[in-house]
């Protein structure tokens, strides 16, 4: 399976309507981690197509996340994140504290 690296992330596009209500919930789960005292907050886990678009807003996201939340912070990928190419449009997680690679053998 290749991943779709192409990304519109302009004012009025799908991705911008995604984000205008992903962050503010992945926000408010934040503060709720926080009250809660939760060791490590994943500001996403297995979005296959929304973790390879908006770079800058997964930044500004996980900077929102740590302006409400003080723990670690991380991010849990499926396998699709050994694929060639897709580590160059993740450069987000060079943000995070923690990055999970979800693998699931098939026996």
């Amino acid at each position: 399976m290749g991943v779709n690296f192409g990304s519109n992330c302009s004012a009025g596009s799908d991705w911008d309507a995604w984000w205008a209500s992903y962050k503010p919930m992945i926000v408010h789960y934040a503060s709720i981690a926080e009250r809660s005292g939760v060791d490590m907050f994943l500001v996403e886990h297995e979005l296959y197509a929304a973790a390879f678009k908006c770079n800058d807003r997964w930044v500004d996201l996980v900077q929102s996340v740590r302006g409400v939340y003080s723990g670690k912070v991380g991010a849990a990928f499926n396998y699709f994140i050994l694929d060639d190419g897709a580590q160059e449009h993740t450069q987000w997680v060079k943000h995070l504290d923690a990055v999970g690679v979800d693998i699931y053998a098939q026996y």
